[in-house]
């Protein structure tokens, strides 16, 4: 999606600004008000003034989308969010892995099961975070190799992960 939309920036001066980048920077400002925490709740609420740079972004006819479907709209913007990640690990049990320009989801759903999402690091950082992702995790390598047990050409990577994770 390559849609603009016109702003006007602190010099007054009428710009083009790609969606995203509109979304990424309204979002991030509404993690920061909030002390990194952002909901699709804390989202709708803010984007309801029609002043408010998301507000364009939302169906506001309940005839067409009720509160639940803004909620929803908001809960892809806040998953969409990702940020460039470089990587590099080594030790005696695996390979150097190097991993350059490699877009990661810059929020992570809070492992409450709460409607909030925090930053990444703040949710990889805290153990018991950290371990509810990985099995999250671990359960959709599970899910994925019941579904493609009868695909021949999956087969090698899908007996990798049934030896590591199963």
């Amino acid at each position: 999606m390559n849609s603009r939309k016109k702003v006007v920036n602190e010099t007054n001066e009428i710009t083009t600004e790609k969606k995203t980048s509109v979304i990424s920077r309204e979002l991030e400002k509404i993690a920061v008000k909030n002390l990194g925490t952002i909901t699709p709740t804390i989202v709708v609420d803010e984007a309801k003034n029609s002043a408010h740079p998301l507000h364009g972004h939302f169906e506001w006819n309940d005839k067409v989308a009720g509160h639940r479907f803004r909620l929803n709209q908001a809960r892809s913007m806040i998953i969409a969010q990702k940020f460039t990640c470089q990587l590099k690990e080594a030790n005696e049990n695996k390979a150097v892995i190097e991993v350059t320009k490699k877009n990661v989801r810059k929020y992570l759903p809070d492992h409450e099961g709460q409607e909030r999402f925090l930053p990444r690091a703040e949710v990889l950082s805290e153990e018991e975070h950290r371990k509810i992702i990985v099995e999250r995790k671990l359960s959709v390598l599970r899910s994925w190799c019941d579904s493609v047990i009868d695909i021949d050409e999956l087969s090698t990577i899908r007996s990798t992960i049934v030896l590591l994770v199963i």
